[in-house]
């Protein structure tokens, strides 16, 4: 998911790249609940000291959350400006194909 996204983000066009972003916020959000743990306990089996830990937890998930909700607002602002393709699939040219 993170290497479609990342794709997304350097060869896609304004709307997927910030598409892309919200998908990579989602993804920053899940592995920030992840170590959700380290909030709740009191001791933080980690290489780094605790409070850089679950700093560091914190700040993912806050900013996994605002480029997921940004992402939304993308995806509603896209929806808003799609056209419809056309119903028949085919585009009428006045004339006709008969021999």
């Amino acid at each position: 998911m993170a290497l479609v996204a990342l794709g997304f983000l350097l060869r896609g066009s304004r709307d997927s790249r910030a598409l892309a972003g919200g998908l990579g916020g989602l993804l920053a959000v899940t592995a920030g609940a992840t170590r959700l743990p380290v909030l709740l306990h009191g001791i933080v089996l980690s290489a780094l000291p605790g409070e850089v830990a679950r700093t560091a937890v914190v700040l993912a998930l806050s900013a996994g959350a605002a480029a997921a909700i940004l992402g939304v607002v993308v995806f509603f602002d896209v929806l808003e400006r799609y056209d419809e393709p056309l119903t028949g699939g085919l585009i009428d040219t006045g004339r006709s194909n008969s021999v």
